[in-house]
């Protein structure tokens, strides 16, 4: 109960209003031992003191504009002859696949050209394709803006054909040319026509081999997105899985190119007019063998160079001089490969055995001090949780480059990766959108990052933050359960929790546990107080507060909450809108926030908000 704004526990002894249980007693509040009114809360004196520090952000923290998200994502502006197709749009990057499936179909299929086999229809229809997507291609890549070493997007046309011009356009040209006048020379029917001589269909399938040039496309493709989609990260065991897969994979596919070349060497094809009683295939009896295979013992013939032996040597002199030029090749590769690949299963391994020490390490410590049964296995479960999402990110605080970096381009990293998540608040947006400085400096010095494992439990009611924290849920899905209610409701990424603590004292209305893995903004009231009196809009956050709380106080004890329902997120609108002088709508349809399709309220109770 409460008596002169007095908690006084049934044991009738004063309890602080921070404090969960009882000095005296040891009783956990609850609903029955104590009755909450409504009222009582009173802003923190920070926001009602008065300030003298009214100095712009900018001469404060030397904000450089230049270094602000607006201005490095792309230059949006027109160029003399007009604007470019965005490298990362959806039309582009699905070009991009096409490109990237038809290169692999080219690495696969233009080295069994060397195998002495008529080509099906589906490759010759495959040919007409292929010629008329890259002469496609030519035009479309004079339309596609490109990445500057300065990491700004160029889309201004005029400036992304010459950077064409001067690349690899001459490339494509001599490429598509090329092969239309295979094409036009009927390349397609040499392998069905008698009237071709052997020398003809061999001479027109190693000019076909020229489309192997076109494998710098990949190179390019992997740098591209590599800056693009940097932010789309795995965990630290699946990428060095794929690392693994990927030298795999790529030597697979040198051993193919080896052994088709090997194949050749040892066919008809390539000693017509000749002897060949000395070629490979003859000597060793492959001849007599189908084309699929004589085409296995030549790719066995090709591991072997790598790991173990064949007997099958070359007897001619190509057959000879090929060998010895794998060989050397081999010595190459192996110098290089066997390494990494075993630096990656050791980390692999590392991984794997430091994981299982700390899990031991926290099974021994349970034991030690008499843990329950029930309370171990969860605290267990929770712990491999942690430690699982730990992997699967890469904290800030681990990234030891970052340190080296000046402090104005961390500021202007840690803006673009934050301000976009935190915008969800009509209060942030307002402010970051009058005053990008300050917006800058509470995500470089008042938010960070935080992750929480399934089944964590983020905060619980009647309890008080020793470090007053605001929550953005970025990105997985949380149970918030009212401390008087009985069923608990779901929050999503789009949420805030626990706003109240950067205007007021403030005890945790409801048990808030995560569900799945979740990702968090982490907003320091102390950071975010400090950084907002060096601004020039102290005045109108200070009023936001003092209406905010006083809002709160007319509210009844049973709606006071954590979670961003939707009352509270009408309310932080028009209380924006009041505390900057701007026009307040008597009805919430009204409001341009609640228009945009950018915006909208989930029936859940959740605030999205697409950038």
């Amino acid at each position: 109960e409460q008596a002169g704004g007095k908690r006084i526990c049934q044991c009738g002894v004063v309890v602080d209003p921070n404090s969960a249980f009882c000095q005296q007693c040891g009783t956990r509040w609850k609903r029955q031992h104590s009755v909450l009114e409504a009222g009582g809360f009173t802003t923190l004196p920070i926001w009602r003191q008065a300030s003298h520090n009214n100095l712009p952000l900018a001469r404060l923290t030397g904000f450089d504009a230049s270094m602000s998200p607006k201005t490095t994502t792309s230059i949006s502006g027109r160029g003399k002859l007009g604007k470019a197709l965005d490298p990362a749009s959806k039309r582009r990057c699905t070009w991009d696949v096409c490109i990237l499936a038809f290169l692999m179909y080219d690495v696969i299929v233009l080295p069994t050209l060397f195998l002495d086999f008529e080509e099906p229809a589906i490759f010759k229809a495959m040919s007409w394709t292929l010629r008329v997507f890259w002469t496609l291609d030519v035009p479309l890549s004079f339309l596609t803006g490109y990445r500057r070493q300065d990491g700004e997007i160029e889309l201004r046309l005029d400036k992304v054909r010459q950077h064409y011009m001067h690349g690899w356009m001459l490339v494509d040209l001599v490429m598509v040319i090329g092969d239309w006048a295979l094409g036009a020379d009927g390349e397609d029917d040499v392998s069905s026509s008698g009237a071709r001589s052997v020398k003809m269909l061999r001479a027109s399938r190693m000019l076909r081999m020229i489309r192997m040039v076109r494998i710098y496309r990949i190179a390019l493709l992997s740098r591209k997105y590599a800056v693009l989609f940097h932010y789309k990260s795995l965990s630290a065991n699946a990428t060095v899985a794929l690392e693994i897969v990927r030298v795999i994979v790529l030597m697979l596919l040198v051993a193919h190119f080896i052994a088709c070349f090997w194949y050749f060497l040892g066919s008809h094809r390539f000693n017509a007019g000749t002897d060949v009683a000395d070629a490979w295939m003859v000597v060793s009896g492959t001849e007599s063998l189908d084309v699929g295979g004589r085409y296995l013992v030549s790719y066995h013939w090709a591991m072997s160079n790598f790991v173990g032996n064949m007997n099958l040597e070359g007897n001619t002199t190509a057959e000879r001089l090929y060998s010895i030029f794998v060989l050397v090749f081999a010595f190459m590769v192996l110098a290089v490969v066997p390494p990494r690949i075993t630096a990656l299963m050791t980390r692999l391994s590392t991984a794997a055995v430091e994981q299982n020490a700390l899990l031991t390490q926290l099974k021994l410590y349970l034991q030690d001090n008499g843990a329950s049964a029930e309370l171990a296995v969860r605290v267990e479960r929770v712990a491999a949780g942690a430690l699982r999402v730990h992997q699967q990110k890469t904290p800030e605080s681990d990234v030891k480059l970052l340190r080296l970096l000046p402090e104005g381009t961390r500021s202007a990293l840690r803006w673009e990766i934050f301000s976009p998540r935190l915008l969800i608040h009509p209060l942030f947006r307002r402010v970051f959108d009058q005053s990008p400085a300050l917006g800058q400096q509470i995500c470089h010095k008042a938010v960070s990052t935080t992750d929480l494992a399934d089944e964590g439990v983020l905060f619980q009611a009647w309890f008080s933050s020793d470090l007053p924290v605001m929550y953005f849920l970025s990105s997985g899905k949380l149970s918030y359960t009212h401390a008087t209610a009985l069923e608990s409701e779901e929050v999503g990424p789009g949420s805030w929790l626990a706003e109240p603590l950067l205007w007021t004292s403030w005890i945790y209305r409801g048990d808030a546990i995560a569900q799945e893995d979740c990702s968090l903004l982490v907003v320091s009231a102390k950071s975010f107080q400090d950084e907002v009196l060096k601004s020039s809009l102290q005045k109108e956050v200070r009023r936001y507060a003092e209406q905010f709380v006083k809002w709160l106080n007319g509210l009844e004890a049973d709606v006071l909450t954590d979670v961003s329902t939707p009352r509270l997120v009408k309310q932080t609108v028009f209380l924006t809108d009041s505390a900057f002088r701007t026009r307040v709508f008597s009805e919430p349809e009204e409001h341009a926030y609640f228009k945009t399709p950018s915006h909208s309220l989930t029936p859940n109770g959740t605030c999205e908000f697409a950038i």
